[in-house]
């Protein structure tokens, strides 16, 4: 997700890294430890293993790192090299949002009750299974859709594993979007509650402003939360058709092969799109369970 961010830390000028013999932005030094992620700031290209930690902007003794701002998604538009971990990470990412909400719909406590009660499993073995379950079909789906792709491309010399890795960068706005879609409902459901809270933040009794005893109506309705989840899964659906048009530039030379390698992955993104609508268009539990 972090390759979607608005904010970046990068230096002003790369030859001032370059000229600084102590690196103390990366080695650390009595004010700080340097990068924990063994990162140094002027060659660093993209946001996929910096945690925002500052540490380096407090070690660097010329004052030359920042945190900037940028278009979002900045570093998915200009990606170009592709690898397993970060490709696996995002197929699994987009899994794990579908399995969340899932898990908060009614249809999660039927499914569960029904297998445990056939299988005579307990709640931790059928959890895990079902998660399984999910995983592996958004997995192999998306594997499926990259065969497909290698095949409507053929002559093209692109392989399988390379259209996998290459495209599953695209599908992280489309999980991004959804995520906050599914957060929505909570926030705007139970964000009132925060309002008490502020008088009595420790639990100790006290009333600072008034508030801690009385109780507020949620922040929006039930069709106005629906329809921000809605435009939230069209923004991160188009994001990912405009970032794997971007990426298909790179894998493809010829026009032809280039577009017909995206449809199958455009329908699989309708597809969890759609599949993503029908679950926030189901009633919502606030917690999920075993």
């Amino acid at each position: 997700y972090s390759l979607f961010s608005p904010l970046e830390i990068r230096s002003r000028s790369r030859d001032v890294c370059v000229d600084c013999s102590t690196k103390d932005c990366y080695r650390g030094n009595e004010t700080s430890t340097g990068c924990p992620t063994n990162l140094f700031p002027a060659t660093l290209a993209e946001n996929t293993y910096c945690t925002t930690c500052t540490e380096c902007i407090r070690a660097c003794p010329h004052d030359n790192l920042t945190i900037q701002i940028r278009p979002v998604s900045n570093d998915l538009f200009r990606k170009n090299r592709f690898e397993w971990d970060e490709s696996i990470l995002a197929v699994i990412l987009l899994s794990l949002t579908t399995f969340h909400g899932l898990t908060m719909t009614p249809h999660w406590t039927v499914w569960n009750h029904w297998l445990r009660a056939q299988s005579g499993l307990g709640p931790e073995a059928v959890f895990t299974m079902l998660m399984l379950a999910v995983l592996g079909i958004c997995v192999g789906a998306y594997f499926i859709s990259s065969v497909i792709s290698k095949f409507m491309a053929r002559g093209s010399g692109i392989q399988t594993g390379r259209v996998f890795k290459a495209y599953a960068y695209s599908l992280i706005p489309v999980a991004l979007f959804y995520h906050l879609a599914h957060n929505c409902m909570h926030f705007f459901m139970e964000g009132q509650n925060l309002i008490p809270l502020l008088s009595d933040p420790f639990g100790w009794g006290w009333n600072l402003f008034g508030t801690s005893e009385k109780i507020y109506r949620p922040l929006l309705g039930l069709p106005s939360i629906w329809v921000i989840q809605m435009v939230m899964i069209v923004v991160g659906h188009i994001y990912g058709v405009l970032i794997a048009d971007k990426i298909s530039l790179k894998l493809f030379v010829q026009q032809k092969k280039r577009i017909l390698s995206l449809i199958p992955l455009l329908l699989l993104m309708i597809l969890y799109s759609s599949v993503s609508i029908l679950l926030i268009a189901q009633p919502m539990l606030m917690k999920s369970g075993m």
